[in-house]
């Protein structure tokens, strides 16, 4: 009988240890599938860490360049100053003159205004000057004083508003 008891204990140590193997197997699947849902949350902390770090790059990139920029203009509107081209003392006058007919000497007049001197500065935008007539010269003296041009002019015209430039 102690064979059989034994054979008997045998069968039942050996469920025993299939038991607790289980036991062991499923937890460790547990565990196993536990850790792989932090895995894959860690993978999407990384990812988006990464795309954090990329967009603070790139925002730090701009914010350089705008700071040099910005160095720039201050170097810019310090040395304006210096030869007394600051804002403050300028004035603007915009021109939108399309296709008018004009006598040489209004469109003279209108030239001599946008002639650039140390209180006058012209920026054209557009500029024409044309003849109506094809057997007259733009340059050269016309016999008729009536005779007229074509005028088309857009742009700013900025003059001095105060005296302490150069």
């Amino acid at each position: 009988m102690v064979k059989t008891g034994s054979k008997v204990f045998s069968g039942k140590k050996r469920w025993l240890w299939a038991a607790v193997g289980l036991s062991l197997l499923a937890m460790a699947a547990g565990f196993f599938r536990w850790s792989s849902a932090d895995l894959a949350a860690a993978r999407q902390e990384l990812a988006v860490a990464r795309q954090s770090l990329s967009e603070a790059r790139q925002t730090e990139v701009q914010t350089i360049d705008q700071a040099k920029r910005a160095q720039l203009a201050l170097g810019l509107m310090r040395d304006a100053a210096a030869v007394g081209l600051r804002h403050s003392s300028w004035a603007e006058r915009r021109f939108n003159i399309k296709q008018a007919n004009m006598s040489r000497a209004a469109a003279n007049a209108l030239l001599s205004e946008m002639v650039r001197s140390p209180d006058r500065l012209f920026g054209a935008e557009e500029f024409e000057l044309s003849v109506r007539d094809s057997k007259e010269g733009l340059f050269s003296n016309v016999l008729d004083p009536g005779s007229t041009v074509q005028v088309s002019v857009r742009g700013s015209l900025f003059f001095r508003t105060t005296g302490d430039g150069v």
